[in-house]
């Protein structure tokens, strides 16, 4: 084989499994620690999330802390908004939202339908 071909070989191998190791480990590590402040109009968090795609932040009824719980509960919640950053952030709740009637927040990734993180305020 010469040695470009070679070359090209070993670059694309390890190309690939550094992308699978990051890709593997965005998708094992979900954890989330801080604080969560609730109120009428807006939901702030303080803290740091770990690094993922299209988390999405949802009120509960209940305190979750699994993909099951959240897959079985899921019609029950309501989904406040976008979470965009991995460090302290703030969601505007929804018009019409009473976050009253709910006792949980939930940090859920959509695309891989996965838990993050969840926190219960009352």
């Amino acid at each position: 084989m010469p040695r470009m071909t070679t070359l090209a070989l070993l670059t694309a191998s390890h190309i690939a499994v550094a992308v699978a190791g990051f890709a593997g480990g965005i998708y094992a590590l979900h954890l989330g620690e801080g604080e969560v402040s609730i109120g009428a109009e807006r939901i702030a968090f303080t803290g740091r999330l770990a690094p993922g795609p299209d988390y999405k932040l949802y009120l509960s009824p209940d305190f979750l802390e699994t993909e099951a719980d959240f897959n079985r509960l899921k019609s029950r919640m309501v989904r406040v908004g976008d979470v965009k950053t991995f460090e302290n952030f703030v969601v505007a709740v929804p018009a019409g939202v009473d976050v009253s009637r709910y006792s949980a927040v939930i940090v859920w990734c959509e695309t891989f339908g996965q838990f993050i993180t969840a926190a219960r305020y009352r």
